[in-house]
């Protein structure tokens, strides 16, 4: 498979932003130009937070994969969160998104980060069981929940 993942730098902003918008047009979430560009050069520019990744398929962009960091007692170390995964639906089902997340974790085992989480939206169930099959648990009684200011 004709896969790369390329580390995303901030001259890479005009590339992350038009597939950042695709990503939250598809799933709906509400998508703020700017606050996505303020969002993406913080990121960028400071590694300790995370890191995105530019898939390539065959020279084509085909999507993105942001990986961010931060530390668990329950898991013993610093931890990890996909927190975007988007892979353009022409190129879905070519096993783009299995090797994306073999990719990260990859990079976990090398960067000594303990475990990964991520978030699938309900009803997704190919989704689901992609991650299933690549390790992921969910974890019965327990809700992803979130404040933002």
């Amino acid at each position: 498979m004709n896969v790369s993942f390329t580390k995303a730098e901030i001259a890479d902003l005009s590339v992350l932003l038009p597939l950042t918008k695709e990503f939250y047009i598809e799933h709906p979430l509400e998508f703020n130009q700017e606050r996505m560009q303020s969002g993406l050069s913080q990121l960028l520019e400071n590694p300790d937070l995370g890191l995105a990744w530019i898939i390539k398929f065959e020279s084509s962009t085909v999507g993105y994969l942001i990986l961010t960091f931060g530390f668990s007692l329950e898991f013993a170390g610093r931890d990890a969160f996909i927190d975007e995964i988007y892979l353009r639906p022409e190129y879905r089902g070519r096993g783009l998104g299995e090797a994306a997340v073999a990719y990260a974790q990859e990079y976990a085992k090398a960067s000594g980060i303990t475990a990964i989480h991520l978030e699938v939206a309900k009803g997704k169930e190919q989704a689901i069981g992609l991650n299933e099959k690549m390790g992921f648990e969910s974890r019965e009684g327990n809700f992803l929940m979130s404040w933002s200011k």
